[in-house]
């Protein structure tokens, strides 16, 4: 089993990133510097921080003059005030690394009271002022809370405390006494800075993209604070779609104000190009660097540390001299002698990297969801040792089933069903494979006609030479399920969906957007349609999605529907869909019309609103 924290041991060549980042923050002439980043959950940044902070820390020439802080944005989740937890946990981290040094005692207890009063402006602007206003109309009294707030404060605070309240009842703006209070903190975190001696502070924000959309921009507006500080940099690990999408959610009102007839701004876009000074995406591993990543995980999986670390050294050795091959790990483990399992190790390698392209587009070569998928294979596996059903063509059919059963989910039921149903499924199960092959067979495997899914079938052990019904016994288990079919898109395509499933009417569904999506997000847009019609086929917003997009685009979307109707119950169908396949059905030509009532024929309702008399 493998771990699935983020790691400062580099297994994905990504110490290539981590250098040119840290070479960048180290860089006096480039600060102050704010970078992006960026990449999908999973991909790595978080790791890709971590080997920052250990190549720094680990370099002699910088680390005593380098002062770097790691943060996770996650961690402020449960606060209400994530803006200001943040500020003040910076500001107390920094405390730890430098304040013992004399100059800077000052700066700290300065700082630290302009984060009272922050905090205070803040509490009387969101939960004071207001009632206050009321009060004085009304005739009312002054809110417990606020009369707790003063009890609650230092002394030397209520003066200004009391003149801030005095003046929001006399109706006087407060803003400049905020605007004051975010000047002062700047100016003495600058001279703090300066006291401490160093040449960088750096700052490592992680976790932005796992927050919600008004902490991710409460962390941003915290951030906005120190930005631009001299000889500070700010490294901040996110899905770029996430964020911006956050902000879009946030000033929607802003998104809508285009005029009419022109392009609406994208001011998710606009906000993150004005605050990312240096955007970094990560790129997605190739198939040699999802190989040698496999070859890594299972060898760590089983030598002990002392022989694995030269093998990992050589690796890294490797990668920064050759980005674009695969590491031979097998004859790196050749000359290993008297390591018990070692041969069960290289027969593990050699049978996982022949799949190793369907590993690498099943799970979008994704670094995490490799790792899980790896780590369901793994129980799985100890299921059937602990049941006597261990052996090599046991092991490795498995892996096959489960890369179908990640991959072709349908065709992986299509085999359950046959298994479950026939007493001759070995039967079948060989004409499977001649049709993998390119034989003549008896049946028709139309539904199997793909290459990767062929030769996945062909493969060697062949699913007729094992009993598939003790696979299938362990594949019962839910594990899988957290990294199958829909859980592993993105959450940018869920958020999509979830808004197009949840818009007003079939006319606010943002159809430009849908369409922009290439090729791979658009299958996951539609792997989450269609598995919600599958569960709730009589879902009427559900239908008014594909209704939309076949009315926009006729082409490309009306035999998927089609496909869709022929699976479902047309009968559950609601009457009031009615109006909407009218208007599809006179757009549509003899042989589409017939091809649609068909399948309607059987709801009468609902062809009654089709045709009304």
């Amino acid at each position: 089993m493998w771990s699935d924290k983020e790691t400062d041991r580099d297994f994905l060549g990504y110490q290539v990133h981590a250098d040119l980042l840290k070479n960048v923050v180290c860089n006096q002439k480039n600060l102050p510097i704010t970078i992006g980043l960026y990449g999908d959950w999973g991909s790595g940044k978080s790791s890709v921080l971590k080997l920052i902070k250990k190549s720094i820390d680990e370099d002699d020439r910088i680390k005593d003059r380098t002062i770097i802080l790691y943060f996770d944005g996650w961690s402020f989740e449960s606060f209400d005030d994530a803006k200001m937890a943040l500020i003040q946990g910076i500001v107390d981290q920094l405390e730890v690394k430098v304040g013992k040094i004399e100059k800077t005692k000052s700066f700290f207890k300065k700082i630290k009271e302009h984060i009272f009063s922050m905090r205070t402006l803040q509490s009387i602007v969101k939960n004071s002022v207001l009632p206050i206003g009321t009060a004085a109309v009304t005739g009312g009294a002054i809110v417990p809370t606020l009369l707790s707030l003063l009890i609650s404060n230092k002394e030397e605070i209520k003066e200004e405390v009391l003149s801030t309240l005095k003046d929001a009842w006399e109706g006087k703006s407060i803003s400049e006494k905020e605007y004051a209070a975010v000047r002062e903190f700047r100016e003495d975190f600058e001279k703090l800075i300066e006291a401490t001696g160093k040449d960088q502070i750096i700052i490592l924000i992680d976790d932005l993209d796992r927050c919600l959309p008004r902490h991710i921009i409460d962390n941003l507006e915290a951030i906005k604070l120190f930005l631009n500080v001299p000889k500070t940099a700010f490294i901040i690990a996110a899905d770029e779609s996430i964020v911006s999408g956050a902000i879009r959610n946030e000033y929607n009102t802003l998104v809508e104000d285009g005029k009419d007839g022109q392009e609406k701004r994208d001011i998710g876009n606009a906000y993150m190009e004005k605050f990312i000074q240096l955007p970094y995406r990560l790129p997605k591993l190739s198939n040699k660097e999802v190989e040698t990543y496999v070859s890594l995980l299972l060898c760590d999986s089983v030598l002990s540390s002392d022989i694995f670390t030269p093998i990992h050294n050589g690796y890294k050795d490797f990668v920064q001299k050759n980005r674009f091959d695969s590491f031979a790990l097998t004859d790196a483990i050749s000359d290993i002698k008297g390591v018990e399992g070692l041969d069960d190790l290289k027969a593990r390698i050699t049978h996982v990297l022949k799949f190793s392209s369907t590993i690498s587009y099943a799970l979008k070569r994704n670094p995490r969801l490799i790792k899980r998928f790896l780590n369901a294979f793994d129980i799985r596996r100890e299921l059937l040792r602990i049941n006597g059903l261990n052996n090599d063509n046991n092991e490795f059919a498995l892996l096959k089933l489960m890369l179908i059963e990640q991959q072709y989910n349908e065709r992986f039921k299509e085999l359950y069903n046959l298994i479950s149903s026939s007493k001759n499924y070995t039967e079948q199960l060989l004409d499977l494979e001649k049709y993998a092959t390119g034989h003549k067979t008896e049946n028709e495997w139309k539904n199997w006609d793909n290459s990767s899914l062929k030769r996945l079938i062909e493969e060697e052990p062949r699913f007729s030479r094992v009993d598939l019904r003790e696979l299938f016994w362990v594949s019962r288990d839910s594990i899988i399920d957290n990294i199958s079919g829909i859980s592993i898109i993105s959450p940018r395509i869920k958020d999509m969906f979830n808004k197009a499933l949840n818009a007003p009417n079939r006319d606010m569904i943002d159809y430009a957007s849908i369409k922009a999506l290439n090729q791979e997000d658009r299958e996951d847009f539609f792997a989450l349609l269609d598995n919600q019609l599958s569960i709730t086929s009589d879902d009427k917003k559900l239908h008014s999605i594909y209704h939309l997009l076949i009315i926009k685009d006729k082409a490309l979307y009306f035999n998927k529907y089609i496909t869709i109707l022929n699976r479902i119950d047309c009968r559950k169908l609601p009457a009031p869909l009615g109006v909407s396949f009218r208007e599809i059905l006179e757009n549509c030509n003899d042989n589409e019309q017939k091809a649609i009532t068909d399948l309607l024929s059987k709801n009468s309702k609902l062809m009654a609103t089709i045709n009304p008399k």
